[in-house]
Order: C-alpha cells, then structure tokens, then sequence
C-alpha cells in the first residue's frame, strides 16, 4: 500500500497536539476532513459539531445543485459517499491515519426517501466498537468491522441507511516515529 507523505505528518502532529490541547487536535481534524479530502471538499462534507466528550459529531451535506441528479434530488452516489465518510471519520477521529490504515471492504444502501436540502448524519464509535478496533489490532494487526449510519434531513426525515464493512490494519511504526514516540493503535 502506497503512503501518503503529505498527511502523515499532519497526523502525527495532531497526535502531539491532543496530548497537550484537545481542542487544538480537534480543530485540526475538522480541518482536515473538510479541506484535506478532495472528494469531501468537492461535495462539501462539513463537520457541523462534535461532541462535549470528543466521540461523536454531526456531520453536514450542505444542498448543492452539482451533488442533484436530473431530478432536482441529491444524487445516490453522493449520498452514499457522504455516508461512508461519517464512518471512516468516526475511526480515524480516535485512531489517527498515521497509526492505521482503512479500507472500505462492502457497501449497502437502503434509500428511503428523496433527499432535496441539507443533509445530516449524528455518529460516534460505540464503545464496544472501540475496543473491537483496539483487541483485534493489537492481538491480529487487523481488524474487519462493519457499522451502520442513518442520514437525515433537516426536518430529521430518514433519508437513506447505509451499512458498510471495513478492513483496518495497523500501520508498522517507522524507526523516526518510534524515536519521536508517535502513537500508534493500542497504544
């Protein structure tokens, strides 16, 4: 698998900054998620809050008329994307890409209503979902999980459900992260 070299260091920072700032590491992957991720820039994926305790956060698909299909409503495959989203960014929100990787391995989506506005989807990484990530990565080095994710409309009408499966492996440690101490998953 090929590294990136321009965001592993942007991790590893917000790694050190959590330690001593969490609401700076926090800002930083708000950042990151909105402006960092070419695709979430195109369709205008927004991290609208987080919650008091860091774990979960709404997420926001702004209405714009390129995301629409011929029909005026937001297209499927921006839905779906949107959603995908939420739950590679409920990961890495607690495991930072620089100590994982993650790939989406199954995708299913039950499309339950037209979606013609604004788009939100409420998530946060459950507990026994956590420390799933944390046993398996620290017994196997890998771990396949699957979660499932609602979105909603302004009007908090069910839009679409989306239920994917991921593979998440832990990324082995480079000689310069171990000297810095870089966090790594399980850790």
């Amino acid at each position: 698998m090929m590294k990136n070299p321009r965001t592993g260091w942007f991790w590893r920072t917000v790694a050190e900054l959590e330690e001593s700032s969490p609401a700076s590491g926090a800002f930083l992957k708000r950042i990151f998620i909105q402006y960092g991720v070419p695709f979430n820039l195109a369709i205008g994926v927004r991290v609208a809050a987080v919650t008091a305790d860091g774990q979960g956060f709404r997420l926001k698909l702004p209405y714009r008329r390129r995301n629409t299909n011929v029909e005026g409503t937001v297209h499927g495959g921006v839905i779906t994307a949107f959603a995908e989203t939420v739950l590679g960014v409920s990961v890495y929100w607690q495991f930072p890409p620089s100590s994982i990787s993650m790939v989406t391995r199954e995708i299913a989506v039950a499309f339950l209503a037209p979606a013609k506005g604004d788009l939100f989807i409420d998530y946060r990484l459950e507990a026994p979902d956590r420390e799933k990530i944390l046993a398996d990565l620290a017994a196997l080095g890998r771990c396949e999980i699957q979660f499932t994710c609602r979105v909603i409309d302004r009007e908090k009408q069910a839009i679409a459900q989306l239920r994917a499966s991921f593979a998440i492996k832990k990324r082995q440690a480079t000689h310069a992260q171990d000297r810095a101490g870089a966090p790594h998953a399980g850790n």
